[in-house]
């Protein structure tokens, strides 16, 4: 699994299902330079949780990067 580090972590209000919820915002880089962040609401907040979460996104994100196109491209056309 690629590994990662947190960069960051801030206290923050989100509207869900219409009511304002306090959770942690937690920004990480991958070892790739890719930047992404998960948020955790305040009373599931715990190390773990956040480990889980950030090792479930850059799997993810792993998996996009390894998409690739299983065509050909088209030959690019000559001009005369």
């Amino acid at each position: 699994m690629e590994s990662w580090q947190v960069v960051s972590q801030r206290q923050s209000s989100q509207l869900v299902n219409g009511q304002f919820t306090e959770v942690m915002v937690v920004t990480f880089r991958t070892s790739d330079g890719v930047v992404g962040d998960i948020s955790v609401p305040l009373a599931q907040y715990s190390a773990q949780h956040v480990k889980d979460l950030i090792d479930a996104r850059v799997a993810k994100i792993a998996e996009v990067h390894a998409l690739a196109s299983s065509s050909k491209p088209s030959p690019p056309v000559s001009s005369p």
